[in-house]
């Protein structure tokens, strides 16, 4: 683990957007006031879809 605060790094910022949208596209929470659930769709191009064959929704995500 890197332990380093979010704003010295915009590689560990994008990592925590894309997490937080995974988590949000997963878990839509009504009250959010910008669609941060359709975030993860725009990525949908660039997901390595092969690191999970298996994956239900075809993301490729590894679940458990």
């Amino acid at each position: 683990p890197l332990f380093k605060s979010s704003d010295a790094s915009h590689f560990i910022q994008f990592a925590d957007f894309v997490a937080f949208s995974l988590l949000r596209n997963e878990n839509p929470v009504a009250t959010t006031k910008i669609d941060v659930e359709k975030s993860f769709e725009q990525l949908n191009k660039i997901l390595n879809k092969w690191a999970c064959i298996t994956d239900p929704k075809g993301k490729g995500i590894i679940r458990k």
